[in-house]
């Protein structure tokens, strides 16, 4: 609801299936905890590619986020907040069912 500013609407970023496939296969389970294990080529193309989603919704008065799945949310975050810091990352499910989701943009690589 916060990021909704108070409308019904939250103008969202989508990550494309098959990139949150590619996501969701690289997490690493170990005895110390879960990693995302992308190579750099297609981190760097996923930030890029989150940059230029984003980047259609300047001068949009409302800011959008970026919505993935659960099982990867915190993966992502990881990986764009370096360069973008400023843009909430949800899951679904934590978007209320009063909130529609607008979405702005899709990422793929």
């Amino acid at each position: 609801y916060m990021y909704s500013r108070g409308q019904n609407m939250l103008p969202a970023i989508l990550l494309d299936p098959s990139l949150e496939e590619t996501i969701c296969k690289a997490v690493r389970q170990t005895s110390a905890g879960a990693f995302l294990s992308l190579d750099p080529e297609t981190s760097q193309k996923i930030v890029n590619a989150v940059g230029e989603a984003a980047g259609k919704s300047i001068g949009s008065t409302q800011k959008p986020v970026l919505l993935a799945s659960m099982d990867i949310r915190r993966y992502v975050r990881r990986l764009i907040e370096a360069k973008y810091y400023e843009l909430p990352v949800m899951a679904y499910q934590e978007v209320t069912p009063e909130i529609s989701v607008q979405p702005i943009s899709r990422v793929r690589i």
